[in-house]
């Protein structure tokens, strides 16, 4: 039982690479050159995961969270899901 939710949300890369497509300045251009194979941060229940875009300009920084109070419904930590509390976007004008 997944407690209505896809199994892709209890895996933090996955949740950090959905949140990305939904964020990017231009969507149809994230691409698998953009997702990390290693978190920047990562605990039992805290995850940060950075991207930059393939030109360089933009940088993203998704910190995912599982939160304590969904504990009683997943039953146990492997079945939380992860859920994006924050998005941080730093944009550069040029390459300098």
């Amino acid at each position: 039982m997944n407690a209505g939710h896809d199994a892709w949300c209890r895996d933090p890369q996955l949740v950090a690479s959905a949140t990305l497509r939904r964020i990017a300045e231009e969507p149809e251009g994230v691409e698998a050159a953009w997702l990390p194979v290693e978190p920047e941060h990562r605990e039992r229940t805290v995850a940060i995961y950075t991207f930059h875009s393939l030109d360089g300009l933009r940088r993203y920084r998704i910190t995912l969270r599982r939160f304590a109070w969904l504990m009683p419904t997943a039953g146990s930590l492997q079945r939380m899901i992860w859920v994006a509390e924050k998005v941080e976007i730093v944009t550069r004008a040029t390459l300098d």
